[in-house]
C-alpha cells in the first residue's frame, strides 16, 4: 500500500514538473522575442549597470541563447562571486 502511494505521488510530481518545464519554455520563447524600449542589448544594459556601480573591471561576456537552468545558475553564481570580490576590494580601499 505504501509503495503504491509513493509511486502515485512520484508520478504526480513528475507530471507537474513536465508542466512547469513546458510553461517556462513557452514563457521564455514569448518574452525572448520582445525588444527593449531602448533598443539596447542585454550586455549593453549589464555594462551600464556595472559601470554605474563602479564595477568597471567586471567583464560582461556573451553567452549562448538557450542555456540550461543549471548552467545559467552557475554563471550567475560566478558573476555574483566576482561582484562580491570587487566590493570587498573597494571596501578595503584596494581599488579594482
Amino acid at each position: 500500500m505504501e509503495s503504491t502511494l509513493f509511486y502515485v505521488i512520484a508520478g504526480l510530481v513528475f507530471l507537474f514538473s513536465l508542466g512547469v518545464r513546458q510553461h517556462l519554455k513557452s514563457t521564455y520563447s514569448r518574452w525572448s522575442q520582445v525588444r527593449s524600449e531602448t533598443g539596447r542589448a542585454g550586455g549593453q544594459v549589464a555594462r551600464i549597470i556595472l559601470d554605474a556601480n563602479q564595477l568597471e573591471s567586471v567583464p560582461v561576456e556573451p553567452v549562448q541563447a538557450h542555456r540550461s537552468l543549471r548552467s545559467s545558475s552557475q554563471a550567475a553564481t560566478s558573476c555574483q562571486g566576482e561582484l562580491r570580490r570587487q566590493q570587498r576590494r573597494r571596501h578595503r580601499g584596494l581599488g579594482a
